[in-house]
């Protein structure tokens, strides 16, 4: 893999307009429209990271992902940003840092967030008898950690766009209307992915008990 310290060149030109980057920046340190200034950063920045992604990456789904990652970063950090380096610098720093974190990082290290919420809605769902059942058989700090990871087996088992949209909501604490600025889609849609994606895990977490059951 091509890791070489990026820099802010990659960046196209139209992101180089700093009156408009500084503009969007401002209003979103301002609290004035957060989702409307981030989205236009990404609007100005996505092919750029993408495209570092992709030249850096084995597959297109991972350059997305990382991308995904990039952004997210960046909108949780941009209140703390202070102009010491141009937008775009800055932007693949954080890029870079999520490239080399990559490989290593594990899903075991996020943050729970709203994943207690989902777990308790899908499960339920899944199987509501056998885990009342199971909640009188054991600790409940194990079933707890067995739900977790079962949970995010099926989680993985999802859609693309629909893993995504989980991940940001679930385990980032992100509402709606941020998961549509970061994934570049309408609020609908993230809406529809998240009550499809609910539906589907009931089916994926019943299908790998069974399995583990039955062998």
């Amino acid at each position: 893999m091509d890791v070489e310290n990026p820099s802010g060149s990659e960046v196209g030109s139209n992101a180089d307009n700093p009156d408009v980057v500084a503009r969007a920046v401002r209003r979103f340190q301002d609290g004035e429209e957060r989702e409307a200034s981030f989205r236009t950063l990404f609007d100005l920045h996505h092919s750029a990271v993408e495209g570092f992604f992709v030249r850096r990456t084995a597959s297109t789904e991972e350059s997305l992902d990382l991308m995904q990652e990039t952004f997210l970063r960046a909108y949780k950090g941009l209140d703390g940003y202070q102009w010491q380096a141009p937008f775009g610098a800055w932007l693949f720093r954080i890029a870079w840092n999520v490239l080399k974190t990559s490989a290593t990082r594990a899903q075991s290290s996020w943050p729970w967030g709203h994943q207690t919420e989902l777990e308790e809605s899908v499960t339920q769902s899944a199987d509501p008898a056998r885990h009342r059942t199971a909640e009188n058989a054991a600790p409940s700090a194990l079933l707890q950690e067995e739900r977790r990871q079962l949970l995010r087996l099926a989680i993985e088992r999802l859609p693309a766009q629909r893993r995504r949209c989980v991940v940001l909501w679930a385990y980032h604490e992100l509402t709606y209307q941020q998961i549509a600025v970061v994934l570049r889609i309408s609020i609908g849609t993230v809406k529809a992915h998240m009550s499809q994606a609910k539906e589907q895990l009931g089916g994926i977490l019943a299908e790998i008990e069974e399995t583990a059951t039955h062998g």
